[in-house]
Parts: C-alpha cells; structure tokens; sequence
C-alpha cells in the first residue's frame, strides 16, 4: 500500500499516515478557540461539523472554521432569546 499523495486518490488503496496525539490536540484548541471568538462577537456557529472544519496546514496544524449558512447573530440581551439572519444555506 502507498501513502497518499495528492492526485493519488484515484481509487486505488493509500495509506493515510496517523496524525500525532500533540498535533489532535491542538486541532482541538483552534476549533475551540474559533467558536469561543465567535461567541465573543455574539455569533452562533448552528451547523459545527467535521465537514466545516477545514486544514489549512498539517505541519504546524492550522484550522479553519467554515460554511455559516446557518449561523446566526445574537441580538443584544433585552430579555428575548431570538437570532437574526439575512442569509440561509446556499443549495
């Protein structure tokens, strides 16, 4: 079996190297620290899955969190617990 490269995954069998504990656990703190500076800036992510969280770098782990077709802005605290959106998911 080889390791993947890019291009590669053309259907044959790759091996995907294992990523290192230390590296897991920072991916876990930036996706972390993402939706805390979002809920900073009163936004609520709605829709946080695998498939929004992409890599931009492995070696150093850089995350990035996307698609906020659901996400909504909190409005200020007047007693209400609504959200506000102008915009949906794009089909």
């Amino acid at each position: 079996m080889e390791l993947c490269t890019k291009g590669s995954l053309d259907g044959r069998s790759c091996e995907v190297p294992a990523i290192p504990l230390a590296d897991k656990e920072e991916i876990l703190l930036q996706i972390a620290r993402g939706i805390a500076f979002l809920h900073r800036n009163h936004i609520v992510h709605r829709d946080l899955a695998t498939r929004n969280v992409l890599m931009a770098s492995l070696n150093p782990p850089v995350v990035k969190l996307t698609d906020f077709g659901y996400a909504r802005v909190l409005q200020p605290d007047d007693g209400t617990n609504f959200t506000v959106s102008s915009v949906g998911p794009i089909r």
